[in-house]
């Protein structure tokens, strides 16, 4: 009743509302990974996964590709509280194979470990962030179309997809993030929708362009 008479007690009761979901969410989100553990009987053994690649396979050291691999099922294991999510290195792996998206992999996995570095970058903390709850090598991949593919799945399909095509055509270019950046900004310049610039923003992550050219290009088109 308070709040209904006064704008600032409504103003104040939905900012605490707000934090109780955010924080009701974030310990949901917390409690999910912590409930997914690599056994330690299944560490440092060759094991099956099938899934897709979830992100874009980037080159790593010593001619691998590196990438995550978000899992759909684990064939023979009837443990509950596996994890769901991998960042795997393949050491002399064909990022053409890594192109089918839907694959069968033989990995060697282990829990995720990082040194502690208390005042700089800590390997673990990152990983539990980004939700792997394991890491691992792969030793041989298998592409299976025939595995589910659900909404997540179809959108890093398409990401994936839509990126090699822009680098299909542009990665021999010198100055290959200015000329992504040109592209985004004079596309959404042109487009005749609300928040232009947003979109732009968000395309220039999802394409690692540079951000500010992106959105400042949009400014001064169409202001």
């Amino acid at each position: 009743v308070l709040a209904a008479k006064s704008p600032a007690l409504r103003n104040l009761a939905l900012v605490v509302a707000a934090l109780i979901a955010g924080l009701a969410w974030g310990t949901w989100q917390a409690g999910q990974q912590l409930s997914q553990r690599l056994p330690p009987n299944l560490e440092r053994i060759p094991v099956t996964v099938e899934g897709y690649v979830c992100d874009i396979p980037a080159a790593g050291s010593f001619n691998s590709q590196r990438f995550s691999f978000c899992i759909t099922g684990w064939p023979g294991r009837a443990e509950s509280g596996l994890p769901e999510r991998l960042r795997l290195s393949w050491y002399g792996g064909e990022a053409q194979t890594l192109a089918h998206h839907r694959l069968t992999l033989t990995v060697v996995l282990r829990r995720p470990h990082g040194t502690l570095n208390p005042s700089g970058f800590r390997y673990e903390d990152w990983l539990f962030r980004k939700g792997f709850r394991a890491t691992g090598s792969v030793r041989s991949a298998e592409p299976t179309p025939t595995l589910p593919c659900n909404l997540h799945c179809r959108y890093t399909a398409a990401h994936q997809s839509l990126a090699r095509w822009v680098e299909g055509r542009f990665s021999g270019a010198s100055q290959y993030p200015l000329i992504a950046s040109l592209m985004i900004g004079n596309w959404f310049c042109f487009i005749p929708m609300p928040f232009q610039m947003l979109a732009a923003a968000l395309f220039a992550i999802w394409f690692n362009a540079n951000l500010p050219l992106s959105v400042a290009l949009v400014w001064i088109t169409n202001p």
